[in-house]
C-alpha cells in the first residue's frame, strides 16, 4: 500500500513542477527551446506535445508471439489481432497451430470462445476486466493495441519535463461513459510516440503498464511499433509481444460462432 501511496503522492509533485519550471531556468537542467519562450502551457501542449489520438487507416492487423510469465511460470502462445479502426477487434489465440479460442469486440459487445475447454461468453466488459485484472473497454482496448491515446476520459494530461524526457500526465483522470478513474504517466519518444502508457485505476490500484519498443517506418508513410511489453502490478503478470506480418488497410477476418454443445461461462 506504501508503494501506492509514494506512486500517487509523485504525480502531484509532478503537477506542481509545471508551476516552478519558471524558476528552474537557471539551473544546470538543459530544457527544449519550446520551455524558454513565453508560451502557455495550453499553447505548448496542442502545439508540439499533441499526443497521437487518431488511427490513420481503416484496419489494422498482425501476429503477435507472447511469453506470458506470472508466479515463475512461462508460457509462449500466439496471437493474430485484427482491428476494423471504432467497429470491431478480432483476436485468435492459437498454440503450435491449434486454435485455443478466440474473441471478438465491438463498442458495446465482448464475445469470448474457449475452444480448449468448449466454452464461451457474450457480454459486457465485465469478464475480460475480470480476466486481465484490469478494467477495460473498446476504445482502451484498440487505443493500446495501436499505441494512441485513450480518447473517452475528461481530464486532460499535463506536459512535464523530467529525466530528460516529456511526459504527460494527469493524477486523476475521469471516463465518459464508464464509473471508471485513473491516474495517467505517458512518456514520449522525441518524434511524440508513445514510449510508455502507465495506468493506474484508482478504485483498486491496480497498476497496467505499457512500454513500446522498436518504433520503424511503415510503408503507409507513419512509425508503428514492433515490440510490446504489458505488466500488470498486482497480478504480477509480465506480457512480451513481438509483432510480425504488419498489415494496414487490408481487411481480415473477424467472424466468430458460438458452437451448440459449448456452454456459458458463468
Amino acid at each position: 500500500m506504501l508503494k501506492y501511496l509514494v506512486s500517487f503522492c509523485c504525480f502531484f509533485v509532478l503537477c506542481l513542477s509545471l508551476q516552478a519550471q519558471e524558476q528552474q531556468k537557471d539551473t544546470s537542467v538543459s530544457y527544449p527551446q519550446a520551455l524558454l519562450d513565453p508560451v502557455s502551457v495550453d499553447s505548448l501542449y496542442h502545439d508540439s506535445l499533441s499526443l497521437p489520438d487518431t488511427i490513420p487507416y481503416d484496419w489494422i492487423s498482425y501476429q503477435m508471439k507472447t511469453l506470458i510469465t506470472s508466479d515463475d511460470e512461462s508460457k509462449t502462445v500466439h496471437l493474430f489481432f485484427v482491428n476494423r479502426i471504432d467497429s470491431i477487434i478480432y483476436v485468435n489465440l492459437n498454440l503450435f497451430g491449434i486454435e485455443l479460442g478466440r474473441a471478438v469486440a465491438t463498442p458495446d459487445t465482448f464475445v469470448f470462445v474457449n475452444k480448449l475447454e468448449k466454452t464461451y461468453y457474450k457480454g459486457d466488459y465485465s469478464y475480460l476486466a475480470k480476466l486481465l485484472g484490469f478494467p477495460m473497454d473498446f476504445q482502451m482496448m484498440q487505443s493500446l493495441l495501436n499505441g494512441v491515446a485513450f480518447l473517452d476520459f475528461i481530464e486532460p494530461l499535463q506536459p512535464v519535463w523530467q529525466d530528460n524526457k516529456w511526459h504527460l500526465i494527469a493524477p486523476t483522470r475521469t471516463h465518459k461513459l464508464l464509473n471508471l478513474h485513473i491516474m495517467q504517466d505517458v512518456t514520449l519518444n522525441p518524434d511524440n510516440t508513445i514510449a510508455k502508457n502507465e495506468v493506474t485505476e484508482l478504485g483498486t490500484l491496480e497498476m497496467l503498464e505499457i512500454q513500446y519498443l522498436d518504433y520503424q517506418m511503415t510503408e503507409y508513410g507513419h512509425r508503428f511499433f514492433n515490440h510490446l511489453i504489458m505488466k500488470l502490478e498486482r497480478e504480477e503478470k509480465h506480457i512480451d509481444i513481438e509483432l510480425k506480418n504488419l498489415k494496414i488497410n487490408v481487411p481480415g477476418p473477424t467472424r466468430i460462432t458460438i458452437p451448440e454443445k459449448f456452454k456459458p461461462i458463468e
